[in-house]
């Protein structure tokens, strides 16, 4: 929306049918790295990297929103606690998706139900916030698989898939930028 908040923009660095890798850098002189998995249909897990390429201590932020208006029986995403953990949790049906974090976030409600870490870094140096999103049958298998998926190695399981992705995927080059990533991600 605001192409000048940004030195670097958003771009594809890695896509598979099951992953996405998208980096950008803000004016300000953060690189961020946003990483997702999706080891099936009812999870996704991934890694936010932010790096300071800046001289100075940059005090950023890192919110994760999920909202969900179930269209019959259920109810909205809210914050909710879990034991220690803040989480943001609704229920559709009979279904039940939870969005975990790692590093102990706080909860947030306006404008969106959304999970918020204050994350200072240094000059030079990176943080790594882990991300999961679960959706199963209870409130409390949900909040097990997002939180079990946090402190796995999903990395190893994504590589196997994109190394499976790159061997069996026709690449075509036309020698137009615009084209050839349009053919690479269709």
């Amino acid at each position: 929306t605001y192409p000048d908040d940004f030195a670097k923009r958003p771009s594809i660095k890695k896509y598979t049918p099951g992953s996405l890798i998208l980096e950008y850098e803000t004016v300000q002189g953060l690189r961020i790295l946003f990483s997702c998995f999706f080891p099936n249909a009812s999870l996704m897990t991934g890694d936010l990297t932010i790096h300071n390429t800046g001289t100075s201590v940059m005090k950023a932020a890192i919110e994760m929103a999920a909202v969900l208006v179930p269209m019959h029986q259920g109810t909205p995403t809210r914050p909710r606690k879990m034991g220690k953990c803040t989480i943001i949790s609704g229920q559709s049906g009979n279904l039940y998706p939870v969005l975990h974090m790692s590093g102990g976030p706080t909860a947030l409600t306006n404008p969106y139900p959304a999970l918020s870490l204050a994350l200072p870094c240094s000059p030079d140096q990176s943080r790594v916030v882990s991300w999961a999103l679960a959706t199963k049958d209870s409130l409390d298998a949900s909040f097990k698989a997002a939180q079990d998926h946090i402190s796995a190695s999903w990395q190893k399981e994504c590589r196997i898939q994109q190394k499976f992705h790159e061997a069996h995927t026709l690449f075509i080059q036309t020698g137009n930028p615009d084209w050839d990533a349009a053919l690479y991600l269709s």
